[in-house]
């Protein structure tokens, strides 16, 4: 069977084109003529984040021997945002730590892009997905430690929680798709390291997506200049 997910994706690019193509943002004073295409294209960086995003999390869903799960509210607790704290740069504690999952008063709350089980490995993995075009800066990387560091902590248990299976291990990563890691391997991934990664073809569909996303810019763009 074929793969969905640009059919899926085609009606939330066509309508990001067509908010792009009516911007409502204030142009740049030193931009003149080319005002226009560069607030365009800053604007539709942007939004390719959460294009890109939800290219890769329905191909993932996808493959028969991934279950995804896409999670809003991930609740960190006090304790596993402190052993995160305590890590820093340190990913070591990363295999080893299984904490309990709890909804009530958590420290904080996050938005975890993918949760993927492999039905094969029986290990758990976290993923959190950016374009990765552009360099993080010391905050953003410290950041994304504490992120994911907190939510691997808190992984195994959630996920036994969710769908009653033990996993046997959790891992914890970030996509930067373009390949300017935020973080040093194994802990991120890029465009060429997804198909081997999950044992399945994604870089392909998404690219589709991507493509599709690209024309429909540039043709946009060439017709109001």
């Amino acid at each position: 069977m074929g793969s969905e997910v640009l059919d899926k994706l085609k009606d939330k690019v066509d309508k990001t084109i067509i908010k792009l193509a009516d911007p409502n943002f204030r142009k740049d004073p030193i931009g003149g003529k080319y005002g226009f295409v560069t607030s365009v294209i800053s604007s539709a960086y942007k939004r390719h984040g959460s294009i890109l995003e939800e290219a890769i999390v329905e191909r993932l869903k996808e493959a028969s021997h991934l279950d995804v799960i896409t999670e809003d509210e991930f609740c960190v607790s006090d304790k596993a945002n402190t052993l995160a704290l305590k890590s820093g740069k340190d990913f070591t504690d990363m295999p080893g730590v299984n904490l309990q999952y709890e909804k009530k008063n958590p420290e904080r709350t996050l938005q975890v892009d993918a949760i993927v089980y492999n039905k094969k490995t029986k290990i758990v993995s976290s993923y959190e997905i950016k374009r990765g075009n552009g360099n993080f800066d010391a905050g953003k990387k410290r950041s994304i430690r504490l992120d994911i560091l907190s939510t691997n902590f808190l992984l195994r248990d959630y996920y036994n929680k969710n769908r009653q299976v033990r996993p046997k291990a959790a891992h914890s990563y970030i996509i930067c798709y373009y390949g300017l890691r935020a973080l040093p391997k194994p802990f991120s991934l890029i465009a060429q390291d997804l198909d081997k990664h999950f044992g399945f073809k994604v870089y392909e569909e998404v690219e589709k997506v991507n493509k599709y996303f690209k024309n429909l810019l540039h043709k946009m763009i060439e017709s109001k200049t």
